[in-house]
């Protein structure tokens, strides 16, 4: 026996009300998101106290002799510089104690921060209640129902079409639907408006000791005589260390003009959905046909 196929080239449905809805859990899969970044980003912090605790410094100087030579010839001039390195002159580790800093307000001006491509794991989501949705316009389109065979008590028939058809509505007291599976959602961009981020933190302390230098501005000792000039350079080199640092009362405020997301992929399964009422207004059909295939 062959069989028969109905089709519908296009179903036009103009609006439908649910009632009731209830889904009982909706799953995502690991989401992906291609691209973040933020752009002019102001950034405010204010500080209430700055503490450094068992400060200690030292303090080295490099010693550098510089000699220059000249002689006028009448004809030409002879000149000659030459430097030696004269040693290094270290001074003992002096302990200076605990020293108060005023950090007030620190602002920070970012033009643009990137995030490389990162993957998201989102819980999943149980009782998802609506008590009224309302959806409107909806179309369906190349629409193919296999009759396996179409057939009326008594009558069998091969081929029909019908042009035209217009339902007022649909009216369900119950509709249920054990799933959606293997939905995935793209959003190809989504930009956010400025907001604003605030965050306080009551203390901060370091927890190993905290070493820097400071290299000074170089001294020079000149001394001329008749036939060129000598000079004496020393570099200072001030080696601190920092025992604790304590930083309390930090206020940080930040302000981000431009948000832009691009690529999210996100995939869905959706379980047991329920809907107490259905009711699916003005169902139009231009045209159905009933075919051997």
């Amino acid at each position: 026996m062959t069989d028969k196929q109905v089709r519908i080239p296009s179903t036009n449905i103009g609006g439908g009300l649910f009632r009731n809805m209830k889904v009982d859990k909706i799953k995502f899969g690991t989401s992906s998101i291609g691209e973040i970044k933020l752009k002019d980003i102001d950034a405010t912090a204010s500080v209430g106290t700055t503490i450094v605790k068992d400060v200690k410094m030292s303090m080295d100087l490099r010693f550098v002799m510089e000699l220059c030579l000249g002689i006028d010839f009448g004809i030409f001039d002879w000149e000659w510089c030459g430097t030696l390195n004269l040693g290094t002159l270290s001074f003992p580790t002096v302990p200076v104690g605990d020293m108060s800093v005023n950090m007030s307000n620190v602002k920070l001006l970012i033009d643009t921060v990137s995030v490389d491509p990162l993957n998201v794991n989102v819980n999943p989501v149980r009782g998802v209640q609506a008590d009224r949705l309302r959806a409107s316009e909806m179309r369906l389109n190349d629409l193919n129902v296999p009759t396996d065979p179409f057939s009326l008590e008594g009558i069998d028939i091969d081929s029909m079409t019908l042009k035209d058809m217009d339902v007022p509505a649909v009216y369900a007291d119950f509709l249920e639907v054990e799933g959606i599976h293997e939905l995935q959602i793209t959003i190809p961009e989504v930009t956010l408006p400025k907001f604003n981020l605030g965050a306080h933190a009551g203390k901060i302390t370091s927890t190993q000791d905290l070493k820097t230098e400071a290299n000074i501005s170089r001294e020079t000792l000149p001394f001329s005589f008749g036939l060129g000039h000598l000079a004496l350079h020393v570099y200072p080199t001030v080696h601190i260390t920092i025992g604790e640092l304590e930083i309390t009362g930090v206020g940080i405020s930040t302000r981000i003009n431009f948000t832009e997301i691009k690529n999210i992929t996100v995939p869905i399964n959706i379980f047991d959905i329920t809907m107490g009422e259905l009711n699916i207004e003005n169902i139009n059909i231009p045209g159905l046909d009933l075919r051997t295939i």
